[in-house]
């Protein structure tokens, strides 16, 4: 158990410094990036309705070794109980299609490095301000709405 923690930690912080992919249009305003993506949604949502479905997941156990004196033997601890979950079965079907959508609106897919925190600090992004131009000093973090927006630093 204390391993699979160990990897957990690692994956949370290796996923922390993982470039961003998104997409990107050099002529377009955030606030006409927003409307673009949330039509794709919609449009993507329509055309691909909700599939949910339902899954069991088993229980997961962990043993430990009792003794008493003159045997031993491994007692069940249960360490998730079993459960039932739904997902969207679409799910991945929908963002490919609102991924297309954008494509065809003259959206690229880029991918950008995470923004240090001391570049994106009190970073502004008014609706009305074209996307930056991408440069070699070029990142991304994500606004109050929780879009990723690009940062050019000067």
């Amino acid at each position: 158990m204390h391993h699979s923690f160990k990897a957990l930690i690692l994956t949370l912080i290796m996923c922390s410094c993982a470039p961003v992919d998104l997409l990107y249009k050099p002529t377009v305003t955030n606030a006409q990036q927003d409307t673009d993506t949330k039509t794709c949604a919609l449009q993507a949502a329509n055309e691909v309705p909700a599939n949910i479905q339902s899954r069991y997941v088993p229980a997961v156990y962990r043993y430990e070794p009792v003794c008493n004196g003159t045997s031993c033997y491994n007692r069940q601890i249960l360490v998730i109980p079993a459960r039932w979950e739904q997902y969207d079965a679409n799910s991945g079907l929908r963002a490919s299609a609102t991924r297309q959508c954008m494509l065809s609106k003259g959206y690229g897919q880029i991918s950008l490095p995470r923004c240090e925190e001391n570049v994106s600090r009190g970073h502004k992004f008014p609706g009305n301000v074209q996307v930056p131009k991408i440069t070699k000093q070029s990142c991304v973090v994500r606004d109050q709405s929780k879009v990723w927006r690009i940062i050019t630093p000067k």
